[in-house]
């Protein structure tokens, strides 16, 4: 068999295929950081980063209250009726209708909460950065559950781009009123622009592919919406709030500077981290299937190479991570004093390297159909998270927001191990 042959082969495997289409849309998303962070450091400077990235995880984690949980419910119900067309509409209308109530909610919210958080960051500039980026909110919930609807019925090329046309939209317009005259806090209308392209996007999709019948809606589904996203409503807050913590915690604790090195030194593990979540979204709909059917023993031939491949694969990625952050921090900038994040980032590297096996099964409870559970897994991981920080920045600065993360990622992974046997009688460890 040739190259060409084998490339064909490939994408007729229907993992395979779908895993390729979203590696495209984790490129985008990794270039767009790089771009982000890059470009602003070069047009502005380590403070106007620090703010761009607190504003940021401000955003990431009030997205994820405004969306409720809907992404989960909608995502797990389209891959459950993947061929009900009829009950594919009820789904979505279900979902979408509270999104929309919820993001205007949250907008109105967040933009209200400008002297708060201008107040708790120690920077009015951080505190105007935030209230224009939760606009952003307005869309935000109905694009998400869009996207995990064409995520359920495993439409993976159309995700994939719509997931690449946001990353693009933010990195775009962030960068491009870095280079200009205006505010830097006004780059945060990245958001509002992005979710909006993105939505009406993703909802042409959806109509003009006959995804389902639109024609259907009940008010049923939207309550099972609603109470399935109340109990895994903690799933995405505290999942985002896991990844964005140690830089929130570093706000308080640090000036902008110092936020702004440790943040580009994690953009480098965001790119790593995203890999793995590239996986865990195409894992999602499968697992859902194998459990809905019975078929446990799919899963665990799925975890047996997932536990060979992505530690190989993730240490491969991270030394390249790290040399390209040496080459950036030494060789391309070095006048802005990035190196010093050379030791968190190490930190980090080795800490995501450890559990990577068993990351891209992070959402197994919530696919079985226990969103409580997986609120659980969530909270353990994220207070550990917060305990090592609190612990470790006074005494090591960035270097212990690094290892509070570290202690945060391993102590989620133990509990998902020690659930899934509970709960499924899987030991994940054997399989």
């Amino acid at each position: 068999m040739d190259f060409g042959d084998a490339v064909k082969s490939l994408f007729r495997a229907g993992m395979a295929r779908n895993l390729a289409l979203t590696f495209l849309s984790f490129g985008f998303l990794a270039a767009s950081g790089i771009v982000i962070n890059l470009f602003v450091v070069v047009a502005r400077d380590s403070a106007s980063l620090g703010v761009f990235n607190q504003a940021y995880s401000v955003y990431i984690v009030a997205s994820q209250i405004a969306v409720f949980g809907l992404q989960y419910s909608t995502m797990r119900s389209a891959a459950f009726h993947e061929n009900d067309r009829a009950e594919l509409g009820r789904v979505l209308s279900g979902a979408a209708f509270p999104a929309l109530l919820f993001g205007l909610a949250a907008a109105i919210l967040v933009f209200l909460s400008e002297p708060l958080f201008a107040g708790l960051l120690g920077s009015p500039q951080a505190g105007a950065a935030v209230a224009i980026a939760g606009l952003g909110l307005v869309f935000f919930p109905l694009s998400k559950v869009l996207i995990s609807f064409i995520n359920g019925v495993q439409h993976m090329a159309a995700f994939a781009i719509l997931q690449a046309l946001r990353y693009s939209l933010v990195a775009g317009f962030a960068v491009g009123v870095a280079f200009s005259d205006l505010a830097f806090e006004y780059a945060l209308y990245c958001f509002l622009v992005a979710e909006l392209v993105t939505t009406v996007a993703a909802a042409l999709y959806i109509v003009f592919g006959g995804l389902c019948d639109m024609r259907q809606f009940g008010l049923a589904r939207v309550r099972e919406h609603l109470a399935f996203g109340a109990r895994s409503l903690a799933v995405g807050i505290f999942g985002e709030i896991n990844t964005r913590i140690d830089v929130l915690m570093l706000g308080v604790f640090l000036d902008d500077r110092a936020v702004g090195i440790y943040s580009f030194a994690a953009l480098f593990l965001d790119g790593v981290s995203h890999a793995l979540a590239m996986v865990r979204v195409n894992f999602n709909p499968f697992l859902v299937g194998a459990l809905r059917d019975n078929a446990i023993d799919r899963a665990r031939a799925l975890l047996r190479k997932t536990k060979v491949r992505a530690p190989a694969a993730m240490f491969g990625i991270s030394v390249l991570a790290l040399a390209a952050f040496l080459a950036f921090a030494h060789l391309i900038l070095p006048e802005k004093d990035l190196a010093g994040g050379v030791t968190s980032l190490i930190i980090l590297l080795t800490s995501i390297t450890l559990v990577s096996g068993f990351m891209p099964f992070d959402n197994i409870m919530l696919a079985s159909g226990r969103p409580g559970y997986q609120t659980f897994q969530q909270m353990a991981a994220v207070g550990a998270n917060i305990a090592g920080n609190l612990a470790l920045i006074p005494l090591f600065g960035i270097e212990g927001a690094a290892l509070g993360t570290a202690f945060g990622f391993v102590a989620g992974t133990a509990l998902q191990i020690a659930l899934t046997y509970r709960f499924l009688g899987w030991n994940m460890l054997r399989s």
